[in-house]
C-alpha cells in the first residue's frame, strides 16, 4: 500500500508493508493511538499522521486499528486473533536509506542488523553512509528500550550502541 502524503514543504511517499508472519498476531501495549475505521488504508493514513507511529495493526473483521511507534523487530506480541494483520510504514524518498526505519518524532533513522565483529567497529566501518546509534538523550535511550524491549528472547546476542563507557 503507497500513500501520498501532503506537508507544508512537501509530499512525502510513504508505503506500509504487510507482515504475514505476523498475522492474527496484535499489541495494545504501549500504543500510540487506537481508532475505529472501516478499510485497511484509513489505518494507514492514521499512522502517517502520526510523529510517533512506525506500524499498525488493523483487524479486518473488527475494523479495529492501533498505531506504534515500534517496528516489533525485537518485541514479542501478547495477543492472538484471527483477523489482525500487521503492517511497517517505510518513507519512500526520504532522508534515511531505504530498508530503515525512520522514527520522525525523533528524526532518526535505524536498522537492525546483525552482530558485527569487534574488529571491523574500531576500524569505523559499519555500513557505507552509516554509522552506531549514539544514545544522545533521555528520549532516545527510552525509545531504544521499547524497541528492543524482548530482545533476549528472538536475538540471543546483545545490540551495538556508540558511544564509550564514562563514568
Amino acid at each position: 500500500m503507497f500513500i501520498a502524503v501532503k506537508s507544508e514543504s512537501r509530499t512525502r511517499l510513504i508505503s506500509a508493508h504487510h507482515k504475514p508472519a505476523y498475522d492474527n498476531l496484535y499489541e495494545v501495549e504501549y500504543a500510540i493511538g487506537t481508532y475505529l475505521v472501516k478499510f485497511v488504508r484509513e489505518c494507514g493514513v492514521k499512522c502517517l499522521s502520526n510523529k510517533r507511529c512506525i506500524s499498525f495493526f488493523y483487524n479486518n473483521l473488527t475494523g479495529m486499528c492501533i498505531l506504534h511507534s515500534n517496528p516489533f523487530t525485537y518485541t514479542v506480541m501478547s495477543f492472538s486473533e484471527k483477523g489482525w494483520k500487521f503492517y511497517l510504514s517505510q518513507e519512500r524518498a526520504g532522508r534515511c536509506l531505504v530498508n530503515f526505519f525512520y522514527y520522525r518524532e525523533l528524526d532518526l533513522c535505524y536498522e537492525f542488523k546483525p552482530p558485527i565483529p569487534r574488529s571491523v567497529i574500531d576500524t569505523g566501518f559499519v555500513c557505507p553512509g552509516t554509522e552506531l546509534m549514539r544514545i544522545d538523550s533521555i528520549e532516545r535511550q527510552e525509545y531504544i528500550k521499547l524497541v528492543t524491549a524482548d530482545i533476549g528472547k528472538v536475538y540471543p546476542d546483545g545490540i551495538c550502541i556508540q558511544g564509550k563507557k564514562t563514568q
